[in-house]
C-alpha cells in the first residue's frame, strides 16, 4: 500500500468516525433514556417536540454505537485475526440499518421452529445484518434456498433450509395461490 493509499484510508476512517459521533444528548436526556432502557422510565411526559428531537439524537447515538462496534470488529480482525484491512471491511456485522432493513423489507414470520440465531428472529445477529436481508430477498426472487445459520461453523453439522425462510416461502406461496 502506497503512502497516498494509506492517507486516503485514514481520511475515510476519520470521516466515518466524525459522522458517527455527531449527536447531542444532554445529561438530563441521557438519564431519562437510560431509565427507559432499564424499564424504569421516569413518571413524566416529554412534550412532542422534545420527544421527537430526543428520538432523532437517540437514533444518531445508536448508529454511532453500531459504527464504532464495526470499527472495533475490523481492527480486531486485522490485528488479532491476521486479516488484510480490505478483507476486514467485508465482514458482516449487525447495524441499525440492517435491523431496520429486516423490519421494513421482510414480513413477520412465526418462528416457533426457528433456531436461536435465525435471521427471522428479531434481535438475532443475522437479523440485524443488511446483507442477510438482501440475501433473503435474492433467494425469494431466484427460488434458491436460504440456509440456516445455526452451527454454520461446525463442519459436521447438517445443512438445512432456514425454518424462518421456509415459513416465509410458504406464506408467499399461499398469498399467490389466494390471488
Amino acid at each position: 500500500m502506497t503512502g497516498a493509499q494509506r492517507t486516503a484510508r485514514l481520511l475515510q476512517r476519520l470521516v466515518r468516525f466524525m459522522a458517527a459521533t455527531n449527536y447531542q444528548i444532554e445529561k438530563a436526556e441521557a438519564v431519562y433514556l437510560l431509565a427507559a432502557l432499564k424499564g424504569e422510565a421516569p413518571a413524566f411526559d416529554l412534550p412532542a417536540d422534545v420527544a421527537n428531537s430526543l428520538l432523532m439524537e437517540l437514533l444518531k447515538l445508536a448508529k454511532s454505537l453500531a459504527d464504532n462496534s464495526r470499527e472495533w470488529l475490523e481492527m480486531a480482525a486485522v490485528i488479532h485475526g491476521d486479516i488484510h484491512p480490505y478483507q476486514a471491511e467485508k465482514l458482516n456485522a449487525p447495524t441499525l440499518e440492517g435491523a431496520l432493513s429486516h423490519l421494513a423489507m421482510l414480513p413477520a414470520v412465526d418462528c416457533k421452529k426457528a433456531c436461536p440465531t435465525c435471521a427471522f428472529r428479531n434481535g438475532s445477529p443475522a437479523n440485524q445484518v443488511e446483507a442477510t436481508a438482501d440475501d433473503i430477498l435474492m433467494c425469494l426472487d431466484t427460488g434458491e434456498d436460504f440456509m440456516c445459520h445455526w452451527n454454520n461453523d461446525v463442519p459436521s453439522a447438517t445443512k438445512r433450509v432456514c425454518a424462518g425462510f421456509a415459513a416465509l416461502r410458504e406464506s408467499k406461496m399461499n398469498e399467490s395461490n389466494a390471488d
